[in-house]
């Protein structure tokens, strides 16, 4: 029995796709990755992959191989971590069209207005892509022998967002306030659901920087890497340097943990500061936030980490960064500062003392209850059989 993963591009299966893999190939099940790295090559950094897991480039490939390729492994569902993209759509249609179960699983940030998302400043690329995926449906609609009624269903699910009109058989998500969002979309009621809270490591081992330093973990997002807003990698490193020196006259030490997509090398040479550490996949992020007296991030599902082990969330970031109200679901429970002597202010107070009455209810109704990856996997193996 062989489950399937759809991800963008392979470089992301060591952070999103490994740890579910992985407890999969100890239960005895047959793992594919379905990807599309071939409309991705800025993302084409090498993966770690075992020998074992299959993996299948259906932007390379054809569509009917696609389909030989899932039916000669018997493939039994096809798991997603996104819904809205033409690729995303078409993965679902081609699961249904083939009698697999297809599976959304929440991964990341859930957002109040589902499909929106911050659309690079890259036109050109960003038109490029599009047109690329939207060839990829046209040869999956042809090759459906439905062309007409696939085409009408793409125009109802990409342009119009209606997604009930072609719903996945099953849904993890990690809360009841999940659950709400997408009934907005999706016809839930039809559809089998299953709860399970968003992974957190509690068992995470604080790590030794510098003996005498309080650390601030920064928790970095490749905006520029993606070209979101009109950063320049010059312009975050002034930026790092700056927040360094703030946060070394109050006695802490800035800690960056740099995103898997970028170079650790690049912001060290760049930044070349003494007043800071950067880090890379060397260090276990559960690790570098419970070690910290301070958590600095922006939009990311590791902030959840951060409120588990009761950390003090601080969102401050370069002028030049995308601003994006629609996925910004952390406001009661971050504080918000808009420049570094708002920043200086907030650190002369007794934060760290200082514990959100919300941060529980926020936990509970955001991040969900059970928050392994043991009871995710059982879950998805609930909604498989």
């Amino acid at each position: 029995m062989s489950i399937a993963f759809f991800i963008r591009n392979t470089s992301f299966y060591q952070n999103y796709i490994k740890p579910y893999s992985d407890l999969f190939l100890d239960k005895g099940y047959k793992i594919i990755i379905l990807h599309t790295n071939s409309y991705t090559p800025d993302l084409n950094k090498k993966a770690e992959i075992l020998e074992l897991i299959q993996t299948f480039d259906i932007s390379k490939n054809s569509i009917k191989s696609a389909k030989h390729f899932l039916t000669q492994n018997h493939t039994t569902a096809i798991i997603s971590i996104n819904f809205h993209s033409p690729m995303d759509i078409m993965i679902n249609r081609l699961a249904i069209n083939l009698g697999i179960q297809s599976i959304y699983m929440e991964h990341g940030l859930l957002s109040e207005s589902p499909g929106k998302y911050i659309k690079s400043q890259n036109k050109i690329q960003s038109f490029r892509r599009l047109s690329q995926y939207l060839i990829k449906y046209a040869s999956f609609a042809i090759n459906s022998n439905n062309f007409f009624s696939e085409l009408s269903l793409f125009v109802q699910l990409f342009l119009k967002k209606n997604y009930s009109q072609s719903p996945y058989n099953a849904f993890l998500l990690y809360s009841e306030r999940s659950y709400k969002i997408l009934s907005n979309k999706f016809n839930l009621a039809s559809a089998k659901v299953e709860y399970s809270g968003y992974p957190i490591n509690l068992t995470a081992k604080k790590i030794s920087f510098y003996e005498n330093d309080r650390i601030a973990v920064y928790i970095h997002q490749p905006f520029i890497y993606h070209q979101l807003g009109n950063c320049s990698y010059q312009d975050e490193f002034e930026f790092f340097k700056t927040l360094a020196s703030t946060l070394r006259s109050n006695g802490y030490r800035l800690v960056i943990k740099i995103h898997p997509l970028e170079s650790k090398d690049k912001y060290t040479e760049g930044i070349n500061s003494e007043l800071l550490t950067i880090v890379g996949n060397e260090y276990d992020l559960n690790s570098l936030i419970k070690t910290s007296s301070i958590v600095f991030g922006i939009y990311s599902t590791a902030l959840f980490t951060a409120l588990k082990f009761e950390k003090p969330i601080v969102q401050i970031m370069p002028k030049c960064y995308p601003k994006n109200n629609n996925i910004d679901i952390f406001n009661e429970v971050v504080t918000h500062c808009k420049d570094f002597n708002e920043l200086e202010i907030f650190l002369k107070t007794n934060f760290e003392k200082h514990k959100s009455i919300n941060y529980n209810n926020f936990l509970e109704e955001v991040v969900g209850l059970n928050n392994t990856l043991e009871d995710r996997v059982s879950k998805l193996i609930k909604l498989i059989d």
